[in-house]
């Protein structure tokens, strides 16, 4: 399956705007870029994040065999992003993080929601939340059946948008993980979740 496209209207300061939702291109990777270091500007949330690295960047826009990636624009301009890696790294693996935290987990065919970023001047209107959404739909029409996501223990947005899109975090403390620590949310999905395009404030169409 091939994320195509979708919109997104929301209201801000009075005018009402429609976004695109769309598969980001390898052309896309400077604005990508752009798009992190604005995200990383403010020094007491920067610890929350793990930035992405050019190299990989571009893996993730060169191979969609183990990366699926979505954007929201506001004309030219991308203003969300997020990606899920298919299949994970042995290094990139939660379960290999949960064991050796001593928690019984063996996530089968499990994918890893690794990014999500949303543009500081377009918080707050529920975009991280529907990038996850978007996401879980798509690796559930590819049969995974667990996603896997690490937050910061002081981003409390991020928490609050995981667990209200079905997550649950599975770590009492947080784990050793990208230089800080992290406490590791999980969601079991299955073709069950696959709904058809929403109405209303956003259409999402994220399959062929």
């Amino acid at each position: 399956p091939a994320c195509r496209y979708g919109f997104y209207a929301f209201t801000r300061k009075d005018e009402r705007r429609v976004l695109r939702i769309i598969r980001p291109e390898v052309n896309d990777q400077a604005d990508i870029m752009k798009l992190q270091e604005r995200v990383l500007e403010n020094p007491q949330t920067r610890e929350w994040f793990s930035p992405s690295s050019e190299a990989e960047l571009r893996a993730v826009l060169t191979e969609p065999a183990n990366y699926a990636a979505v954007q929201i624009c506001d004309g030219e301009r991308i203003v969300a992003f997020a990606y899920a890696i298919r299949n994970p790294r042995p290094e990139q693996d939660v379960n290999v993080d949960l064991k050796e935290n001593g928690l019984p987990y063996d996530l089968r065919e499990q994918c890893i929601l690794d990014t999500v970023f949303v543009d500081p001047d377009y918080r707050g209107f529920g975009m991280q939340k529907l990038l996850v959404d978007v996401l879980c739909q798509w690796m559930a029409m590819e049969g995974k059946k667990h996603i896997a996501a690490t937050i910061h223990p002081e981003n409390i947005y991020s928490r609050n948008n995981f667990l209200a899109n079905g997550f649950a975090c599975v770590t009492q403390t947080p784990i050793p993980k990208y230089g800080s620590h992290r406490n590791v949310y999980i969601r079991h999905i299955s073709r069950r979740d696959i709904r058809k395009p929403a109405k209303g404030d956003y259409t999402v169409y994220p399959y062929a």
